[in-house]
């Protein structure tokens, strides 16, 4: 069995598909987010850009920039154990 759709159907049909695949991906970047967040909020690394030289050999959580932002802090993305992974598009680094 053949069908043949119309110009107006088939825009429909693959503007309907392309919206699926923007959602889908919104919801997995969210869910990937959250798990970055937590993972850069809980897991620990060397903290070496603070005055004191006993604290970079102690491993603390480096936390995450958007959990500092909703704090009110400004905060970098230097040593986040996830960074390479993270769908955030707005990191920051320090100079």
């Amino acid at each position: 069995m053949q069908f043949i759709l119309t110009e107006e159907e088939y825009t429909k049909l693959t503007q309907t598909r392309e919206q699926i695949v923007r959602d889908l991906q919104r919801e997995m970047d969210d869910q990937l987010q959250k798990k970055c967040t937590k993972i850069c909020d809980t897991v620990p690394v060397y903290y070496g850009y603070t005055g004191d030289p006993d604290m970079s050999k102690k491993l603390v959580p480096w936390t995450c920039i958007l959990t500092r932002k909703a704090e009110g802090y400004e905060y970098y993305c230097d040593e986040c154990p996830v960074k390479s992974i993270c769908p955030n598009k707005h990191k920051e680094f320090s100079k």
